[in-house]
């Protein structure tokens, strides 16, 4: 069990060294790439094929809704700091308390997204870009 773990936290780390330079350079999609690979590898990690079906569909229905909140700098870092949470307790052995950041990673962004969409909706259409 110590085997697979461990290979699964190099995987993360290095997807999540990718994020940080792509956040250091802006690049929008180079995070995105990384950020969608650091996930889809803690769900294959799972094992569990129903659990990577449902993933798969719901990535991509919410596609374009996390391109846009991993789009502000503010969201990459909130995500970059949950993500090391994440490895951390993956790397500790903590299944249950990754599982619940992992939860707490979903809400947090789903809060971040929704803010921004809020913030969005009070601009006028011809002030956005």
């Amino acid at each position: 069990a110590d085997k697979p773990r461990r290979a699964l936290v190099t995987s993360l780390k290095a997807w999540q060294a990718q994020m940080k330079a792509g956040a250091q350079r802006h690049d929008v999609q180079a995070y995105y790439r990384a950020n969608l690979a650091f996930h889809w590898a803690i769900v294959e990690a799972a094992g569990n094929d129903a659990l990577s079906q449902t993933y798969r569909g719901i990535v991509q229905l919410l596609h374009l809704s996390r391109l846009k909140n991993l789009s502000r700098d503010v969201g990459m870092r909130a995500s970059m700091r949950e993500h090391q949470q994440i490895i951390a307790t993956i790397a500790a052995g903590d299944p249950v308390r990754a599982q619940a950041l992992l939860a707490e990673h979903v809400t947090a962004s789903h809060r971040r997204l929704s803010r921004l969409l809020a913030a969005e909706s009070t601009v006028p259409a011809e002030s956005r870009p």
